[in-house]
């Protein structure tokens, strides 16, 4: 993985246990999009916003086993999305797959997509 797409993943772990916005605006392209594991979509202000509404509070985060594949200036990355988390009171807790888009060179990387996607198991 380039170091580019390294940096962009850490601070966004930063971003989430901290639930701190600013280590991932400058990361993010100004037309963004981010797929729930619901299915809602969320642009880059949205997606940014739920972390000042006081919504959301995470106790642990991570992106693990992240595989990259770079493609001329357009990298896709599959991992693990973990996190511990309430949204509204509730939890939202669980493992997810996590499909990201990057574009961009090591000099200057942004992601311009996320998608999240329940595990579950084979079906029976």
């Amino acid at each position: 993985m380039n170091t580019a797409i390294r940096r962009i993943i850490d601070r966004w772990i930063e971003a989430e246990r901290n639930n701190d916005a600013h280590p991932l605006a400058d990361t993010l392209a100004s037309d963004f999009r981010f797929v729930g594991p619901a299915g809602f979509v969320l642009d880059k202000d949205q997606f940014l916003a739920r972390f000042d509404s006081g919504d959301l509070r995470t106790s642990s985060f991570d992106i693990t086993g992240l595989e990259v594949r770079e493609h001329d200036q357009v990298a896709i990355g599959i991992g693990v999305w973990t996190q511990e988390t309430t949204f509204q009171g509730r939890s939202n807790s669980g493992n997810f797959r996590l499909g990201i888009v990057f574009t961009g060179n090591d000099a200057n990387c942004e992601v311009l997509g996320a998608q999240l996607s329940p595990m579950m198991g084979p079906p029976a």
